[in-house]
């Protein structure tokens, strides 16, 4: 019986090969490239969160993509073609050489300890390195640093690698900025400390400072979108920027423009209410309420640029027993409110990379159905669905506080 991984592997071949999903036969290496990246960003977001159940998941979402382009290479020409079964070989091979401390005793597998006499984790990193250069034969400290990384991780290990080799160098003159930068991430490494890692810590705190502050003015009150110069005022002082629809653009600007628009209406219509007015269900027994439209838009977000684009299938709130939950769910709840709000944010910023990302007549084909969609068609379609649901919110809206307005 064929294990959970080597499952995995199967039903990879079956999408990629004839007859199974278009979407998953017309990808590349290329192609798959960003969503190699966005999947790590997701595992370190789980792991710097303490998500194990989140980090479980990411890593499934990780392993996908190694899956992918192992089973893309399959089809490269004899020679170099291989498999996630020789990359798997590859990688047992590689950790029996450079840990001959544990396997010296049987070099040639896992099955028994080695003999060798145990080291420092300081010593064993140096071997380690020491191997790499030896195997693949490099003459510089620079050989294989990729230049593509972020600038920060860039920078602490081209200097690793320099202290490492007992160079000491000075770079040429750049910006003031850049090289105060760069000394900070000298002393960095100096004192042991991984800079990336302390900066994402940082930032995280200066993001949750954001956050704490946002709700101690009541996150309901300040609208989560900030769109341009545009001052479009409600009844009752409820005030969201607010920027037209460009008169005269290129298609792509146009439908950006009113999907934005129609998003900073809905934020202007929640804009200034309690969680106990945002929770208030106006006609019974509908449950429609501004708080559950602005959960149902981050489920439609989510539901195109994710779940489509991206064939991902989980849901923010809906459930297969639960379909209109995030409308049954939105109840008069101050932290329920903020993560709708958070929700709803994080769903346009993806989407908004995803359309930044694709021409007009790039196509996706739905998971369950393959049925494709253009992102044209996606995005008309977002346009209307904010359009129909606006018009509810400005219902919701006047018989909370008799506010009325585009």
């Amino acid at each position: 019986m064929a294990s959970p991984l080597q499952r995995a592997a199967e039903v990879m071949d079956v999408l990629r090969s004839p007859g199974g999903c278009p979407w998953d036969a017309a990808q590349t290496h290329q192609s798959l490239a960003r969503y190699l990246l966005e999947e790590t960003y997701e595992v370190l977001e789980a792991i710097e969160t303490g998500d194990v159940a989140l980090l479980r998941e990411e890593l499934g979402d990780l392993l996908l993509q190694v899956l992918f382009h192992a089973r893309l290479a399959q089809e490269l020409p004899p020679g170099q073609a291989f498999s996630v079964e020789d990359v798997a070989e590859d990688l047992v091979a590689k950790l029996i050489r450079r840990h001959p401390h544990v396997f010296a005793a049987d070099p040639g597998g896992p099955s028994g300890a080695g003999s060798a006499t145990a080291h420092s984790a300081d010593s064993l990193n140096e071997s380690w390195e020491r191997q790499k250069i030896s195997e693949k034969g490099r003459t510089s400290a620079v050989d294989g640093v990729p230049l593509g990384q972020p600038a920060l991780a860039l920078s602490a290990k081209l200097v690793s690698r320099a202290t490492r080799a007992g160079l000491a160098v000075t770079p040429e003159r750049t910006t003031e900025t850049g090289e105060g930068l760069f000394a900070a991430v000298r002393a960095a490494v100096a004192a042991g400390i991984d800079p990336e890692t302390a900066l994402r810590e940082t930032a995280r705190a200066y993001r949750n400072a954001i956050v704490a502050a946002e709700a101690g003015l009541n996150p309901a009150a300040a609208p989560p979108l900030a769109l341009g110069p545009t001052s479009d005022r409600h009844h009752h002082g409820a005030v969201t920027d607010r920027t037209e629809a460009p008169l005269v653009a290129d298609e792509r600007a146009t439908l950006i423009g009113f999907l934005d628009y129609q998003r900073a209406t809905l934020a202007s219509k929640c804009a200034g209410l309690s969680p106990e007015q945002l929770a208030s269900r106006a006609v019974p027994p509908s449950t429609l309420s501004l708080l559950g439209l602005l959960r149902h838009a981050a489920e439609v977000e989510r539901g195109w640029f994710r779940d489509v684009a991206r064939t991902e299938t989980r849901g923010l709130y809906w459930t297969e027993q639960q379909p209109d939950f995030e409308f049954d769910g939105a109840v008069a709840d101050p932290a329920l409110v903020e993560r709708a709000y958070a929700d709803w944010r994080a769903e346009i910023a993806y989407a908004d990379d995803m359309i930044a990302a694709h021409g007009m007549d790039d196509s996706f084909a739905r998971a369950k159905d393959g049925e494709a969609f253009s992102l044209r068609w996606i995005m008309s379609h977002l346009i209307e669905e904010y359009a129909r649901h606006n018009g509810h919110a400005d219902l919701l809206r006047q018989v909370i506080d008799g506010a009325t307005g585009e």
